[in-house]
């Protein structure tokens, strides 16, 4: 081989060689970027910790992954045969991920809702695949140049994950507040139910919108009232009633909804038109007393009822959306 040819062959091979090197460098970067452990935070944190509730792991949503969450995750990897890290590489989320299609319910859906939002596509995060995250979905899908299913398949789980790694910090609180909010303040216009009322109920009610059987959202019971607007149907539950100072439980009919809208226009129906309630709407301007003007009319049979409410919205300065 000629000398020229020789010096070809081998600036060709250090090419090659150079490439290789800085495509295993992109690789290994995008695995630590994929990669979550102590210290990360932001939605793909508060996404993992839906997850492992989905799978029966009770971890706080908290958008921060911490010791609860390092453990939890050492055990799930564990339960699957995984190398145990306590962190969720590629591998333990693939694990993690539940596929999901329209009309599913559960925790694993309000991971695919919230790592929606780390894509830009803002849909409410609650327990519900609806129409809504379904058409979600499929924008994300013909964005990533997946199959338009509205399904989440094992790859569009892969491609919704794909994120920076770190970010403020979201909780559950904050994500069920910022699904409520626009509902609440709906439900003010058309009812004049205050918005702040509603949520810190619905968060009383639900504890921040994990528990809310049948998408009822607020206790409502079916007791001979006539339906509103809004389509629903009866499901006996067990609940919890204070008789004499004292809490027990009984089971009662309450209401199930097709949606967390559905449930709030609902509530706020059925307090305009039961005049039980009016003195409470005679001081909606003031959250507070329409709180214990709530109370007072019986909606309630837990005697601190309208200082929990107060409180919530104290906390959570829930009066912001009545202004």
């Amino acid at each position: 081989m000629r000398r020229p040819q020789i010096r070809l062959a081998l600036l060709l091979i250090s090419a090659l060689l150079l490439l290789t090197l800085v495509l295993n460098i992109v690789a290994c970067q995008e695995e630590r970027a994929a990669r979550l452990g102590p210290g990360s935070t932001g939605l793909r944190v508060t996404a993992v910790q839906w997850l492992l509730n989905a799978h029966d792991i009770d971890v706080n949503v908290t958008g921060t992954f911490a010791h609860q969450t390092n453990s939890a995750v050492r055990g799930f990897q564990a339960r699957q045969g995984l190398q145990i890290t306590g962190q969720v590489d590629r591998r333990t989320f693939d694990r993690l991920a539940i596929r999901a299609a329209e009309g599913d319910r559960g925790m694993h859906v309000r991971a695919i809702q919230t790592l929606l939002h780390l894509q830009g596509n803002r849909v409410g995060v609650h327990n519900n695949f609806d129409a809504a995250t379904a058409t979600a979905v499929r924008a994300f899908q013909e964005t990533a140049e997946l199959d338009e299913t509205g399904a989440v398949d094992q790859d569009t789980w892969a491609a919704l994950f794909q994120g920076p790694n770190d970010g403020v910090p979201v909780t559950e609180t904050d994500q069920f507040l910022a699904t409520i909010a626009p509902l609440a303040k709906e439900a003010k216009d058309r009812f004049g139910v205050p918005a702040a009322v509603a949520m810190a109920q619905a968060s009383q009610e639900t504890g921040w919108g994990r528990f809310a059987p049948g998408n009822n959202y607020f206790g409502v019971k079916c007791h001979n009232q006539a339906p509103g607007p809004v389509p629903f149907e009866c499901q006996e539950l067990a609940t919890g009633e204070w008789e004499n100072g004292e809490q027990v439980e009984i089971r009662d009919r309450f209401r199930s909804y097709a949606s967390m809208r559905d449930s709030v226009l609902d509530y706020a129906n059925f307090l305009r038109t039961n005049s039980r309630y009016d003195k409470a709407f005679a001081v909606a301007g003031d959250p507070d007393a329409f709180a214990k003007g709530l109370q007072a009319a019986g909606y309630a049979t837990d005697p601190a009822y309208a200082d929990s409410l107060i409180a919530i919205m104290k906390q959570r300065d829930l009066y912001q959306y009545d202004r």
